[in-house]
């Protein structure tokens, strides 16, 4: 005679807090995991917010010293963060580009 116990076990799902495990996860990003032993049944991602003092330091630097800045925010593609930056001083002050950066084959919009 075989008897299945299994529906005698009451049990509850395991909660796990799980910190970044990846360099483009940087900072204060918490997910929240309920597992039904080695499944994963939920995922609550909370992304929190990082405060570097960026902007504050930004204020007192020309503009093009604050580059080596902007490619610091994103470990993974820090070059996407420098033309974003670049391009928006350049839109600021009404300014075109350097001709050999518009023939280097760049997509960018403008």
């Amino acid at each position: 005679m075989t008897v299945d116990s299994s529906k005698d076990l009451h049990t509850d799902y395991i909660e796990v807090m799980m910190g970044p495990s990846h360099p483009a996860m940087h900072g204060i990003t918490q997910i929240k995991l309920f597992l039904d032993g080695e499944t994963i049944i939920s995922a609550d991602v909370e992304p929190g917010y990082l405060h570097r003092g960026f902007e504050k330091e930004c204020e007192d630097h020309r503009w093009n010293q604050i580059v080596p800045y902007t490619d610091r925010l994103n470990y993974v593609s820090p070059l996407i963060n420098n033309v974003a930056y670049v391009m928006a001083v350049e839109n600021s002050a009404a300014s075109n580009p350097h001709p050999g950066v518009t023939t280097c084959g760049s997509s960018f919009p403008r």
